[in-house]
């Protein structure tokens, strides 16, 4: 971390400390062929960055979009092969 600029070290502290909800609505899978399927995840995000203390009410998202993923089956397991992100839209984080 030494080697990145005072602003962005500051900026990286302050994202450790941000306080973060998500919530996703993941829809049935699409099962392409027998090692191939994808998915379709709708997204919001709550957060505050630099907050200390307890839990803050919840304000309006600073993220809505869906993502759209595919997988690819290995050795009997389906880890994710590829992620396209779709924001709808996404404002300044606010600071506590």
């Amino acid at each position: 971390m030494d080697a990145l600029p005072d602003a962005q070290r500051v900026d990286s502290l302050d994202r450790l400390l941000a306080e973060r909800a998500c919530g996703r609505l993941l829809a049935d899978p699409v099962v392409h062929t027998p090692e191939t399927a994808s998915v379709t995840s709708c997204l919001a995000t709550f957060r505050v960055d630099g907050h200390r203390g307890e839990p803050l009410p919840a304000g309006p998202p600073v993220r809505v979009g869906h993502h759209e993923d595919r997988f690819q089956r290995r050795d009997g397991r389906w880890p994710l092969a590829h992620r396209t992100p779709h924001l709808a839209f996404g404002v300044a984080t606010p600071r506590a």
